[in-house]
């Protein structure tokens, strides 16, 4: 999932913290994530090797302080190869 379907990443590993003792509420949504694994099946990530931003581009946001108790740091990045996401 981490490689081919990013945007599974988040849903399946929170319903694996369940996988032992799913209650009726995760199982719904364990199916929700089958159902939309079947109409998303045919979708996918087109590397054509044209792109006007050059081969390899990210981005990076960061928020330094929005715990203000913590300050802890929040960010976020994605890279492009060739105007798809890779990571």
């Amino acid at each position: 999932m981490t490689q081919t379907r990013l945007d599974l990443a988040f849903p399946i590993s929170l319903l694996s913290r369940f996988a032992t003792n799913l209650s009726a509420a995760y199982m719904g949504a364990a199916k929700r994530v089958l159902r939309y694994l079947k109409y998303t099946r045919d979708l996918g990530i087109t590397y054509n090797g044209h792109t006007e931003h050059g081969a390899f581009r990210g981005y990076l946001d960061a928020d330094w302080a929005r715990d203000i108790k913590t300050q802890s740091l929040t960010s976020a990045y994605v890279f492009f190869l060739f105007s798809a996401p890779i990571t």
